[in-house]
This record gives structure tokens, sequence and C-alpha cells, in this order.
């Protein structure tokens, strides 16, 4: 086959800060401060237990094809562990604490593992995934802003259109400035949605300024997308850090 030309999607995605940070790190040799790298280190009890299940003589089965949607022992650990966060009546035994009372939605059901959860390779596959799979050709997605790199070009490959919302740093503010101290203008964001508007990308904690968004802040946005009726994306990668 003679002139090969890749789609027009990726023709237009343009590069990404990413690759022009690393170059220049690999060229003047510096310390590398772009990359999410954890502190973290694997307890021991996990590292056995890793070496055990990949024995082909203790669990020959784990090295087939797995259900595509996650496994089993997987999702259903995961329901469980987001039943007790989201404060599920069904599922979680106890009384709910009263300042807990107000946040809880979905009392009345648990979270399904196998119709509501999906594992995915990571959180950029997860992003991917949902953008193909809920965005059409000139939908527009309104992410908050400064924002993760892979944001921008992953809707734009979907079709869709990147509207970008931006974070107001304090003002006046000399020295060090806490993420949290970082407000939403929210009629700038009111102005943002349209008729074409589909979704609205929410981060938090925020990377890179590290701002977790209040309950206030959140009922707002879930009032906003419940106005609009738009579908909130929340993406909680640093939920545990």
């Amino acid at each position: 086959m003679t002139n090969l030309r890749p789609a027009e999607r990726v023709l237009n995605l343009k590069p990404r800060v990413r690759q022009e940070l690393n170059s220049a790190i690999d060229k003047y040799k510096a310390i590398n401060l772009n990359r999410g790298s954890t502190d973290f280190i694997f307890t021991n009890r996990l590292l056995t237990n890793l070496r055990v299940v990949a024995d082909d003589n203790v669990s020959p089965s784990l090295h087939q094809y797995a259900r595509s949607q996650g496994h089993l022992r997987l999702v259903n650990a995961l329901a469980k562990l987001y039943n007790q966060r989201f404060r599920h009546n069904a599922c979680v035994s106890g009384a709910i604490p009263e300042d807990l009372r107000e946040a809880t939605f979905g009392a009345d059901r648990c979270i399904n593992p196998l119709t509501e959860i999906i594992i995915s390779v990571g959180g950029v596959d997860a992003l991917s995934t949902i953008f193909l799979a809920l965005i059409n050709p000139g939908d527009e997605v309104v992410v908050i802003e400064p924002a993760f790199d892979c944001f921008a070009p992953q809707i734009e490959a979907a079709g869709g259109v990147y509207v970008g919302v931006s974070l107001i740093p304090p003002k006046n503010a000399s020295g060090r400035v806490d993420g949290n101290e970082f407000t939403l203008n929210w009629d700038e964001l009111e102005l943002r949605i349209n008729k074409k508007t589909k979704m609205l990308l929410l981060n938090t904690p925020f990377n890179p300024v590290g701002k977790v968004f209040t309950k206030e802040e959140m009922k707002k946005i879930a009032d906003i997308c419940i106005r609009h009726n738009l579908i909130c994306l929340s993406d909680e990668v640093y939920e545990f850090l």
C-alpha cells in the first residue's frame, strides 16, 4: 500500500507538553518532577502473594483470558469498598452518622459489581474508553483548568470539543499558595455551557495544583450538571493519597 496516511483524528492531535518536558529532562539531565511517581513500597505479603499466583503449578487458570469487564473477585471487592464509602444503607451495616446523612445518595440500592464496575488498564485507558463511548463528534466537554495533559487529545480523538474553564488563584498572594485557595468562577462555568455541551470533567484531588474540592463546591457542580442535563465525569485518581 502506497501513500499510507494516518486517520485525520490522529493528524489533528497536538504534541503533549509532557513530551517536550521529557525531551528537555533527557537533554539537560534534570530531575523529573512531571511524573506522578508514588513513594510507597509494596509489602512483603503482597509480593509473596504475587509470586504464588504467578506460579503455573499453583494457579494455571489465572494465565488464561479473564472476564473483560474485570475479575469477579476484584469487581466484588471494589463494590464492597465503594458501597462503604458512598454509605448505601442497604449494603452497609449500622446507622449513618448525622453529618454524613445529607451526602448519602442512592441509599436504597447497592452498587452492582457486574453491571456498574469496569476494570481498565489505568486511568488514562478508562478516560479514553469513556470519551469514545459517550462523546459524539461536535459534543463539547467542559474541563476545569489547568488540566492533566491527556484530557484534550483524548476528547478531540473522540470527535469532541475541549472547552476550558480556569481555576482562579488567590489575589495578592505572595510566597507559597495552597492548592485549596484556588477557586472556580461559577459565572464563567455557566457561560461555557450551551446546547452542545455533553459533559463536565471534574478532577479532585486536582492535578496539578492539588486542590480538593469542598462539599459545597461539589454540590454546586452537581446542581449545574443536573440543571443542564450534563454527564459529570469525575476523575479521582488521587483519592487515596
